[in-house]
């Protein structure tokens, strides 16, 4: 089990390798588009996916703001893509992570918490178990991609915890 409560850390890339990829939006190289208006960064990575995946899924989420302390009640993954989550609008966003158990489940004595800015974007790896996005000190919108099988219970495994695990801000 956890120890707990676990404090967030802020997010950077050393500390969040182990589960995936943190891109620095404001550092992205860009090439000049419409008419020199603009800038058009191009994200620097693919969606890793296996091959039974068949098409690539893009959404909008709309959250509601969540406060610290925050009770984590499950963690998710998504065994077939990378996710990618880019923040349209948001003030800071809460990541917790967890290694994944010789049996599969995640192991809760290693859950790694952040905290997110904007300006900042995340992929978690495929198969990575990770705490379904949390918006904090405000509503947060974010753009995630992934690809899908179309089968839902395949496309997103859920573990519900015995009992919540605490994250501080």
């Amino acid at each position: 089990m956890a120890q707990g409560p676990i404090r967030a850390a802020p997010l950077n890339g050393e500390d969040f390798a182990p589960f995936g990829t943190v891109l620095d939006l404001a550092e992205l190289p860009g090439r000049p588009v419409n008419e020199n208006r603009g800038l058009r960064c191009d994200l620097p990575l693919a969606l890793e996916h296996d091959t039974g995946t068949s098409s690539p899924s893009t959404a909008v989420y709309r959250l509601a703001v969540s406060i610290f302390p925050f009770n984590i009640k499950q963690f998710e993954r998504h065994p077939h893509s990378d996710q990618l989550f880019v923040p349209l609008a948001a003030a800071g966003f809460l990541v917790a992570v967890a290694p994944v158990e010789e049996d599969g489940r995640p192991d809760l004595s290693g859950i790694r918490a952040f905290v997110g800015q904007a300006g900042q974007a995340i992929v978690y790896r495929a198969g990575v178990w990770h705490l379904p996005l949390v918006a904090l000190a405000g509503e947060g919108t974010f753009l995630m991609q992934m690809w899908e099988t179309g089968d839902a219970a395949r496309d997103c495994e859920v573990h519900n915890l015995p009992e919540p695990v605490i994250i501080t801000g």
